[in-house]
């Protein structure tokens, strides 16, 4: 027993180095023994009143063993863990809350309004609310593995997981009545007739590197519209459905000869660029910009000339690399060359230094970020790491 007490604070340390995420320790009763400070103390408020409270006690009473996922309606999230000593249930070990994205905050003082609560409470748990940290749930699943591994000395898998009855019943209900208001809402046929052979043909052009895609891409904004969900916001909808598009276009991307390291690290930095993004226009916008230089991309590769394996290297490092501040060094050591061997062979076979195409490819970029987001050009040369050449010239760019 003390052992595992050692382990379950040890891991908390860590864990709480890297994220301000709570822990709460329950007896098998439910009774909270987690000593609270009184800035913690409405913490334990998002739980409790929580309509996945009732779900936690169905779950325990029932001798569950596995880790517990609860997540209420407004998109807060715990892990709940159990330590048993042979067949007694002795303690419950409770991570959160926290949440997937901060439209769920949003959500939680919607709630709180509607609950008409005092206004000094609703006041007192907008501070308290303001200090759940939103994970990703990758990272809450991982840190689930590993505090079932310091309780129980067992090792899972995400599989393993468990979730309330309640919410795989709350999510069939939602999917069956989904299905029902599509139909009433579009009697004439189903709402997405059409876009599976328009996701073919776009991400076929992907594929083949086709830049006359202009006909089939502005024919998508006729055919659909995005996912079909109910969100806090139409932008936080346009976001999923721009996610999921970027999703496909980077594996269309690397079917058509795009390294995958480049392909995927496109996709990592379209995501956060669409998460940045404050206004549907900018959301289209950025859409365009991400689909054409997928396309031109496959396309430059399909075309190439053909340069020898060190400088394609070379060159494909900088491409994944656009927002770090590249060096010589980092492509000699690639490349196995020194410095000044390396400069020769690559002006020899590109035409131009390796900085010289550093900031031609950091300039495109930078260049059509401008066009295609609201950032500004010292939002998107902090991004691009852009040296003062080339911010120079982005600039002139933006001017004009």
């Amino acid at each position: 027993m003390a052992n595992i007490q050692k382990r379950i604070a040890l891991f908390r340390e860590l864990v709480q180095s890297c994220s301000d995420l709570s822990f709460w320790d329950y007896t098998a009763d439910l009774t909270l023994i987690t000593p609270v400070r009184e800035e913690d103390e409405l913490m334990t408020y998002f739980l409790r009143y929580s309509s996945v409270f009732s779900d936690l006690e169905t779950y325990a009473a029932s001798g569950g063993r596995l880790p517990l996922i609860l997540n209420d309606s407004v998109g807060l999230i715990w892990s709940v863990t159990f330590e048993y000593e042979g067949n007694t249930l002795k303690f419950i070990h409770v991570m959160g809350p926290c949440n997937m994205n901060g439209e769920s905050k949003n959500a939680v003082l919607e709630q709180m309004d509607r609950d008409n609560l005092p206004i000094d409470m609703r006041k007192r748990l907008r501070e308290t609310l303001q200090r759940i940290p939103v994970l990703p749930n990758t990272t809450l699943f991982m840190y689930t593995i590993m505090f079932h591994r310091c309780v129980t000395g067992v090792t899972i898998t995400a599989s393993d997981f468990q979730y309330p009855a309640s919410v795989l019943e709350n999510i069939k209900n939602r999917m069956e009545k989904s299905l029902f208001e599509a139909e009433d809402e579009n009697p004439t046929g189903p709402r997405h007739v059409g876009v599976s052979d328009l996701d073919a043909a776009l991400m076929n052009a992907i594929a083949s590197g086709n830049i006359h895609y202009q006909k089939n891409f502005s024919t998508g904004s006729k055919i659909s519209t995005g996912i079909r969900m109910k969100s806090f916001s139409s932008l936080r909808t346009g976001k999923d459905s721009i996610i999921l598009f970027i999703g496909l276009c980077s594996r269309a991307a690397i079917r058509g000869g795009l390294p995958p390291e480049i392909s995927y690290s496109l996709c990592d930095m379209y995501v956060s660029l669409t998460e940045g993004c404050t206004t549907l226009s900018e959301l289209s916008n950025l859409n365009h910009t991400m689909y054409d230089d997928y396309v031109h991309r496959v396309h430059a590769y399909r075309t190439k000339s053909d340069y020898s394996r060190e400088i394609q290297a070379c060159c494909d490092y900088i491409e994944i690399h656009l927002t770090e501040d590249i060096v010589l060094k980092e492509l000699a050591d690639l490349t196995g060359y020194t410095e000044y061997y390396l400069s020769r062979k690559f002006r020899k076979e590109v035409g131009m230094s390796p900085s010289e195409y550093i900031g031609r490819k950091k300039t495109e970029h930078a260049c059509l970020l401008l066009t295609s987001t609201e950032k500004s050009v010292q939002e998107i040369s902090d991004l691009l790491c852009l040296n003062q050449i080339t911010r120079s010239r982005v600039i002139a760019f933006h001017i004009s």
